[in-house]
C-alpha cells in the first residue's frame, strides 16, 4: 500500500465539548468516520445472506473490534463507544431497506 492509499480501517480521532449530549458525540464520530457504518452494514448483510432475520449489534460492533485490532498497526488506539450501537442499528435500519428489522432496538429516550 502508498502512501496515499487509505486502509479500510483508518479512522479519524475525535474530540468532543463536554457539554455534548450523546446522540451530538455519535453524528461526530459518524461523519468522522463514515467507515464504521459501511463496515456494520456489510457485516449485517453477511449475517442476513445466512439465513439470520436478526442479530446483535453488539456483536457487530465487537467483529469489527476484532477486525480492527488484528490489522491495526502496533500502538494504534481505535474506539467506538458501545453507547453508539444503537445509534447505528436505528440509523442502518433507517437506510438500508433490506436491514430494516434486523435490530431489536428499544424505545428512545428524549434528549
Amino acid at each position: 500500500m502508498t502512501d496515499t492509499q487509505t486502509s479500510l480501517f483508518e479512522f479519524a480521532p475525535v474530540t468532543y465539548e463536554t457539554e455534548w449530549c450523546l446522540e451530538d458525540r455519535f453524528w461526530h464520530f459518524h461523519w468522522a468516520n463514515p467507515w464504521v457504518y459501511d463496515e456494520l452494514v456489510r457485516l449485517a448483510r453477511i449475517a442476513k445472506d445466512h439465513g439470520r432475520n436478526r442479530i446483535a449489534i453488539a456483536s457487530l460492533v465487537e467483529r469489527l473490534r476484532w477486525d480492527f485490532e488484528l490489522s491495526a498497526s502496533t500502538g494504534e488506539e481505535w474506539k467506538v463507544n458501545n453507547s453508539y450501537r444503537a445509534f447505528y442499528a436505528r440509523l442502518i435500519m433507517r437506510k438500508e431497506f433490506d436491514l430494516a428489522e434486523m435490530f431489536e432496538v428499544r424505545a428512545q429516550r428524549c434528549r
